[in-house]
């Protein structure tokens, strides 16, 4: 997926739609996906893709905790690491996010989230990385 700026926004707006105004109301697939998210966001395997997507995702976490969530239960590692001129794309959620401000309710849950998974790291990343190793060819 070769996404611009535009529809960036367009794909966060409508995951933060389905995810509800108020709270965040997860489903059980979006735990994973959040889960792997975080496991890209901090994993320090060699490739040029995987550096890529480290970083654009430590840049998006450092945006908003709630913006992190959206990303990763709407893009995919590839979506991530395939988005045209990246710096535009942030420029353009920053200005979406001044547009349609997150509520302290919406980043205070996603920070939550965060949190427990920033207590798990070592077991998310020791864990993913014998998955990946156990996968087949």
């Amino acid at each position: 997926m070769k996404s611009k700026r535009i529809d960036l926004c367009d794909i966060l707006g409508r995951q933060r739609t389905y995810l509800g105004d108020d709270k965040i109301q997860l489903q059980p697939e979006h735990r994973l996906f959040i889960r792997q998210t975080y496991f890209h966001t901090f994993n320090t395997s060699n490739g040029s893709e995987n550096r890529r997507v480290r970083s654009r995702l430590c840049q998006i976490l450092r945006l908003s905790s709630y913006i992190c969530i959206l990303v990763a239960t709407s893009l995919t590692h590839t979506d991530i690491a395939h988005l045209k001129d990246f710096p535009a794309c942030l420029l353009g959620i920053q200005e979406w996010k001044d547009l349609y401000p997150i509520t302290r309710d919406q980043e205070g849950r996603a920070a939550a989230i965060i949190a427990d998974l920033d207590e798990q790291r070592q077991t998310i990343i020791r864990g993913r990385a014998q998955d990946q190793s156990t996968e087949p060819s």
